[in-house]
C-alpha cells in the first residue's frame, strides 16, 4: 500500500516521504514539518491509534488519514476521537483517495510547508451538487473526472 500511495501521490504533484514503521515515522517528524500523514491502523509493534496520538502530540494540527483493513465502528470512532482527519477502509477506492488527501490538506488550519504543495486545481464554474460546492477539477481520465468539493 505504501508503494501504491507513494507512486500515486508523486504522479499527482505531491512530495512524499516514506517511513518503514512507526519509529522511523516519529523520527522523521522530529526534523520535518509535514502537511499530511497517512498511516495504517494496524502495524507491527505499535497500534495505529497510538502512533496517531504521538503524531498529534509532535505536530499538533497536522491532518492524519488512517487506512484500515478492519471495518469496525469502534476503531473508526477511536481514530477520529484521537484526531484523525479521515479513516479510509481497504481496499482503498483510488478515485476517492486523492480527493480525501486534497481535502485533508486544504482543510488544515496549519500553515502549509512551502515545499509541499497539493496539485493545482483547475477552476470550474460555480456549481453545486446537493450540499457540495465544486471547488475545482483535480484530474480526469478515460473513466471520469475527479473534483475537489467542499460542503457548504
Amino acid at each position: 500500500m505504501r508503494t501504491l500511495f507513494r507512486d500515486l501521490l508523486t504522479r499527482h504533484g505531491y512530495e512524499v516521504h516514506e517511513a518503514d514503521g512507526a519509529p522511523a515515522a516519529l523520527q522523521a517528524m522530529e526534523n520535518t514539518h509535514f502537511d499530511l500523514v497517512i498511516s495504517d491502523a494496524q502495524m507491527p509493534g505499535v497500534p495505529g491509534v497510538t502512533l496517531l496520538r504521538e503524531i498529534k502530540r509532535m505536530q499538533y494540527g497536522v491532518p492524519v488519514i488512517v487506512v484500515s483493513g478492519v471495518v469496525e465502528e469502534a476503531l473508526t470512532a477511536e481514530c477520529i476521537q484521537a484526531g484523525a482527519s479521515n479513516v479510509i477502509t481497504k481496499p482503498v477506492d483510488i478515485k476517492a483517495f486523492l480527493p480525501a488527501v486534497a481535502v485533508a490538506i486544504e482543510s488544515s488550519s496549519r500553515p502549509k510547508n512551502r515545499r509541499l504543495r497539493p496539485p493545482q486545481t483547475r477552476q470550474t464554474s460555480s456549481h453545486r451538487i446537493d450540499q457540495y460546492n465544486l471547488v475545482g477539477k483535480l484530474g480526469e481520465g478515460g473513466m471520469g473526472v475527479v473534483h475537489l468539493c467542499r460542503t457548504g
